[in-house]
């Protein structure tokens, strides 16, 4: 089995500061905000946007939006949260300009994995 770049960078995607954990809060956010009750549905997006924050840092803010529809007609079917969470993996994906520090290590630990070549090996 050869190690190729495509799995390294999927372990890298799936480590990017628990992104994958933060995207599935997001789905299930907007899963649950899409069957919402009218008007009560309005203190869901109200702790929506805090989440937003945490989750995804100022760019989380823009789920505030949400709370500009009191009945939630339009608001329901568009998936603020995780739409957040694309534009952050597609932001940072995109820069690669600084380090991270666990590309070496992820990249280290799979040179230690290697399997050897056939040449190599002496029955």
């Amino acid at each position: 089995m050869k190690w190729n770049k495509s799995i390294v960078k999927s372990v890298k995607s799936i480590n990017m500061n628990g992104y994958a954990f933060k995207f599935a809060i997001a789905i299930a956010y907007d899963a649950i905000d899409l069957f919402s009750i009218p008007v009560l549905g309005e203190i869901y997006d109200a702790i929506g946007v805090p989440l937003g924050y945490i989750l995804w840092g100022p760019l989380g803010l823009t789920n505030a939006w949400e709370l500009l529809d009191p009945l939630d007609a339009i608001d329901r079917f568009v998936p603020t949260m995780t739409l957040a969470g694309v534009v952050v993996y597609l932001k940072e994906k995109g820069d690669k300009k600084v380090s991270d520090p666990s590309d070496y290590v992820i990249e280290k630990e799979i040179e230690h994995y290697k399997p050897y070549d056939n040449d190599q090996i002496k029955v």
